[in-house]
């Protein structure tokens, strides 16, 4: 059973699921957004600003590197000097074309970036490409190559009369920083992320109540509210499969309706037929029974004749006397005369009266009940006739020298009749249908006489009782049938 939160609705339920695909697709599409807009904004910032760059490297070429090519470390300081004034807190660096160090100005101790030739190629590489410098942006942990990269403000080669004399770099004189695109990348995730929940959430819960309001409506009609509809009129999907509902749960109801119909002209036919039938063969029994009196000493062959015809005649009787007494329970046209009575002596008196037809068959009877027993409500012939079926059908169908079990046993509300035998068994793909009427299976019919009423007269008596009753069984391992009873009157039944 699904562990209940937040309104009572399971762990498992829609909505969870839809709120937690909502959100995932709220942050991704922010982290989408946001890294994109970054990187296409670091991108152009990038573009400008190597052009503007570009140009300032350009100038410096023609300032130092005659200067370089000279060897003149005084005037190039000096002209460094003049870069300070206008850019202070930087360091310029100056390297040969042998990428030894000429020049670093102004020193600066514990300087723990200090940059090499090898890095001013790299970084006039990594400079040119704003996916590296995007990713590079948005790390915490930073190498030494990563932190001097972001450190350079500018770097170039020096090139005089064509050739290639050295390089320069200037850096930002601050402590070493830690980036802070991520931190911003963050916090402007977190304003989006709330911005865009504030109207988000609102649409979810009506779009979610819209889907609860379904499922209520759907419960009900489980539950056996048939008349339950879904009363949202509207085109989306939502009204579409409330639409469908409706359409489905009123042709149920309509098909349901005609079953009952069909299921009353059943019944009523039934009963007429049983009715209009019983008086015609009461008549024929009654004359051939006069005839075998009357001709004791005809001819065999006619006796024989005559008492087949009493045969059929009276299995037809017996059967339109269980159509009829069927139908009525089925009606209930018959009135149950609840009384309380002790269970287990009704069973007792049936197996006494039983005792013949087990003897004849050498089969072992067992009983066991409870050593004393409450009294029960209950209407005594009815339940005779249940017991009676049950342990007829038990002694048809065990072997000669087979074993039946009876047991009687109570609950706090209940009792409960079980009866097992050890004959034949019943495939259980039949088991579910063993008391409808007329049910009987192919050895059956084969093998033993009945009208297959009697199961289905059980079943009634058993539900008149507020009862129910099952059947179990394996073939070749004999079968098994109980019912279970109220003690008590049920306050529905009359």
């Amino acid at each position: 059973m699904s562990r209940k939160i937040f309104g009572g609705m399971p762990r498992n339920s829609l909505f969870w699921k839809l709120l937690l695909a909502v959100s995932a697709l709220i942050i991704v599409s922010l982290v989408i957004q946001i890294m994109a807009g970054m990187y296409f904004g670091s991108l152009h910032d990038q573009k400008s600003f190597y052009s503007l760059v570009q140009d300032e490297v350009d100038a410096r070429n023609e300032k130092f590197s005659p200067l370089l090519a000279k060897k003149d470390t005084t005037a190039l300081k000096q002209a460094i000097s003049q870069e300070l004034e206008v850019y202070q807190h930087n360091i310029f660096e100056i390297f040969d074309e042998n990428d030894a160090l000429i020049l670093r100005y102004p020193q600066i101790q514990n300087d723990s970036l200090q940059t090499t030739a090898k890095d001013i190629r790299f970084y006039m590489g990594w400079v040119k490409s704003p996916w590296k410098q995007f990713l590079t942006q948005l790390q915490r942990e930073l190498t030494r190559k990563e932190q001097k990269m972001l450190e350079i403000y500018s770097a170039g080669k020096l090139i005089y009369n064509d050739n290639l004399v050295g390089y320069f770099s200037i850096r930002d004189n601050f402590p070493e920083r830690a980036p802070f695109v991520l931190d911003i990348t963050w916090q402007g995730l977190m304003f989006s992320l709330v911005v865009t929940l504030l109207f988000a959430i609102p649409m979810f819960l009506l779009f979610w109540g819209r889907i609860k309001s379904l499922i209520n409506v759907i419960r009900k009609y489980r539950e056996g509210n048939l008349e339950t509809r879904f009363t949202e009129k509207s085109k989306d999907e939502i009204g579409m499969v409330g639409l469908a509902f409706n359409k489905m749960a009123a042709q149920i109801e309509e098909n349901i309706a005609t079953i009952k119909r069909y299921d009353m002209q059943r019944r009523e036919f039934t009963a007429n037929v049983s009715h209009d039938l019983r008086t015609p063969l009461t008549s024929i029994i009654g004359y051939v029974e006069t005839l075998l009196m009357k001709w004791k000493n005809a001819d065999p062959e006619c006796i024989r004749y005559l008492e087949t015809i009493n045969t059929n005649a009276s299995f037809m009787s017996n059967m339109i006397a269980d159509l009829t007494e069927l139908s009525k329970l089925e009606n209930r046209q018959i009135e149950m005369r609840f009384e309380p009575h002790q269970f287990d002596d009704i069973v007792g008196d049936i197996v006494m009266g039983f005792a013949s037809l087990i003897n004849n068959k050498n089969i072992q009877l067992t009983f066991d009940c409870p050593d004393e027993m409450e009294t029960v409500l209950l209407d005594k012939h009815q339940i005779e006739r249940v017991v009676q079926n049950l342990y007829k059908n038990a002694i048809k169908f065990t072997p000669q020298n087979g074993a039946i079990a009876i047991e009687i046993t109570e609950t706090s509300e209940n009792v409960v009749f079980s009866i097992l035998d050890n004959g034949p068994g019943i495939d259980p793909k039949y088991l579910e249908k063993v008391f409808d009427r007329f049910f009987r299976t192919k050895e059956s019919k084969k093998k033993f006489e009945g009208t297959g009423l009697g199961l289905a007269i059980a079943k009634e008596i058993v539900h008149n009782h507020n009862g129910n009753i099952h059947a179990e069984s394996e073939v070749g391992k004999g079968a098994k049938f109980w019912f279970e009873i109220p003690r008590n009157r049920p306050n529905n039944l009359s």
